[in-house]
């Protein structure tokens, strides 16, 4: 769902402090990918030893937990020197350069500051654990230095906030003059002292309603977020400083060191990585990028062929492909420049790219379905098949659009010359690497878990063959990919840990009970409501990014739907839906600006009228599902 793809200062403008920092966190980051290799292939022995064998290994569950925590840990740091946390930048990306300076060295603080309390606080938890010799349920290992692990990681993140803070404060105030850049660090101070106040002087709020409590935690969230602040971080701040108010500084602080670990050792967060390993396989091997020549084989004889190639290609791409934004991409630096080449309606080629990419949040194993498994603590299994009849009606929906568009309108997509042949089969290849381990989940012979480690295995089988084929190194597609991965990892990693910590700040606050409470006074019918969470959704979506609004909102609104009676699984799909239509609209216009970044020769403002007609059809299939909730539920039913 986030977008993956980073860029790096070049090294002639970055300074010899920042040189070091970026070596420092890049030498502990191999340490999260030789974990991640390792991880792989543990689980694979183990459910070897388990299933031909009858000889699991001992511990196996909580071995994995504790590699997930050095994984995460190890890896903070070096994504963000990499710019590979999540933020909102659109918002700040209209100010003078000099203006998003000054920003950014109030939110790099921030972040320091936040960064360190956790750092400090899983310190303490260390050590308590130490005195008491804790160990997991089967491990006879103390579980203390793994949480030095993460104290370490946080630790190193603190570094490379302090860094950018400095970065952009020189930034702000070089080549200013006196005026202004006075005015510029007494708005850092001044900003950075109301923070301080709030945390040194808990007084101030003591007389306020838990309530209003809450309004100003939202609102100061919302300000964290669209100034560009990491959105991990932002939830953290938010949360930590209204469960300040509300439970004392003892319990928040509890939490805050608490959180961490018990986040990342959460058994199911392991499906993470190894989805994300095998999406990034088939992505740095080339399969990814062949699918859309192979599917061009199929159906060049077809109007709108190259358009509806693209469809085809991130359909069949999203069954190894976890994020719509990165399968956009990757579809689209292979078809948008073929139909620009082929004069293709610029609404239509870049259309179809975006609204293929978008079906990708709906097909397992997207990290969308994966994260609101884990927030709502619903079925994995369940959920992945739950979304795949939607999926396909949406995919059949669009590729007959482009049928009918292309065969009435020539000239929005003319007859091209495509290439035929022999590699129309590896269209397939991505179905393969899917099917295996959904027939595991589906006859009980995998965990969630267990399946992500085979699929990542098969995709490694077709990256070793396929690689040399498409002219790149073996050696250079794992390192790239175990990078990509974990890099994703630890980003949604600490989202979920400031996610968490912010949910229970509201559940302390009893928010989401008395949301409840009152829409059922309200004597609304349930449907009248599901439609203005809709539309909530839909609004969101145009300015948060996608993964953001999963994990902002659902702690609020999740109660809300179990207690109107819709079924968690349905709401999941129906949710993907909505996210999957926000990311289509403006002003973010998340999968629009992925796919037409492969060539911007093509501007926006040119294009939007050609999606209009991909989000009516899955608005169409938004009201089938509601209309007819079996087309969800038919198939995790069959479960039971």
């Amino acid at each position: 769902m986030a977008s993956i793809k980073v860029t790096n200062q070049s090294n002639k403008e970055t300074p010899l402090i920042g040189k070091v920092v970026t070596r420092i966190c890049r030498i502990i980051n191999i340490v999260g990918l030789v974990i991640l290799a390792l991880m792989t292939l543990f689980i694979l022995v183990d459910v070897f030893g388990r299933y031909f064998f009858n000889r699991p290994i001992a511990g196996s569950y909580d071995s994995v937990q504790l590699m997930m925590t050095v994984l995460v840990s190890f890896a903070l740091a070096y994504t963000a020197v990499r710019k590979g946390h999540i933020k909102i930048n659109w918002l700040i990306s209209l100010f003078p350069s000099r203006v998003q300076s000054v920003i950014n060295s109030i939110t790099s603080f921030l972040c320091l500051g936040i960064s360190a309390v956790i750092t400090w606080q899983v310190v303490l938890q260390a050590e308590s654990l130490k005195l008491q010799g804790a160990t997991p349920a089967l491990l006879q290992i103390p579980i203390y230095p793994f949480l030095y692990a993460i104290a370490f990681g946080s630790a190193l993140l603190c570094l490379v906030f302090i860094y950018n803070f400095f970065e952009h404060l020189i930034r702000a105030i070089k080549g200013a003059g006196w005026l202004l850049s006075t005015g510029s660090l007494l708005l850092i101070i001044l900003v950075l002292f109301l923070f301080a106040v709030l945390i040194w002087e808990p007084g101030l709020l003591t007389e306020v309603n838990p309530n209003t409590v809450v309004i100003i935690s939202l609102c100061l969230l919302v300000v964290l977020l669209f100034s560009g602040m990491p959105v991990a971080l932002a939830l953290a701040s938010a949360g930590f400083l209204g469960l300040f108010y509300l439970v004392g500084a003892d319990k928040a602080l509890q939490i805050l060191g608490n959180v961490p670990y018990t986040t990342t050792t959460q058994y199911i967060l392991a499906v993470v990585p190894l989805f994300l390993f095998m999406s990034a396989l088939m992505q740095q091997s080339g399969i990814a990028q062949a699918v859309y020549l192979a599917a061009t084989s199929w159906f060049g004889r077809l109007p709108g062929s190259l358009a509806l190639s693209s469809v085809v290609a991130c359909a069949f791409n999203s069954a190894s492909n976890v994020s719509s934004q990165s399968n956009a991409a990757t579809v689209g630096t292979v078809a948008l420049p073929q139909m620009v080449k082929n004069n293709y309606n610029s609404g239509l080629a870049v259309g179809s790219i975006a609204a293929g990419g978008s079906i990708t949040i709906l097909i397992p194993p997207s990290i969308g379905l994966i994260v609101y498994a884990i927030f709502t603590e619903t079925s994995i299994g369940r959920l992945f098949l739950a979304s795949l009849i939607p999926a396909v009606l949406c995919s059949v929906f669009f590729v007959l659009y482009v049928l009918i568009a292309g065969s009435i309108n020539r000239n929005l997509a003319p007859k091209s010359r495509v290439p035929s042949g022999i590699i129309g089969f590896i269209i397939l290849l991505p179905l393969g690497v899917l099917i295996t381990p959904l027939a595991g989940i589906y006859g009980g012979i995998f965990t969630p878990t267990e399946a992500a480690a085979t699929a990542a295995i098969i995709a490694f089988i077709m990256a070793v063959v396929w690689a040399p084929v498409w002219g790149r190194s073996v050696f250079s597609v794992l390192k790239n990919s175990l990078l990509q991965a974990v890099h994703t990892t630890s980003m949604i990693a600490l989202v979920l840990i400031g996610a968490i910590i912010f949910s229970y700040f509201l559940s302390m606050s009893r928010m989401p009970s008395t949301l409840v409470s009152s829409i059922a006074g309200l004597s609304m019918p349930p449907i009248a409501l599901l439609l203005l969470i809709f539309v909530v959704y839909i609004i969101l979506g145009c300015l948060i990014e996608p993964l953001t609004l999963i994990v902002f909102s659902l702690p609020i609104l999740f109660p809300l739907i179990v207690a109107l009676g819709f079924d968690p699984i349905w709401f999941g799909v129906i949710l993907m839906l909505l996210v999957g239509i926000a990311m289509l609209l403006p002003p973010a216009r998340v999968n629009l600006r992925v796919a037409q970044a492969a060539t911007p020769g093509y501007p926006l403002k040119g294009i939007m009228t050609g999606i209009i007609p991909f989000v009516v059809l899955m608005v169409i299939v938004l009201f089938m599902l509601v209309r007819f909730p079996q087309l969800a539920l038919w198939l995790p039913n069959l479960m039971r």
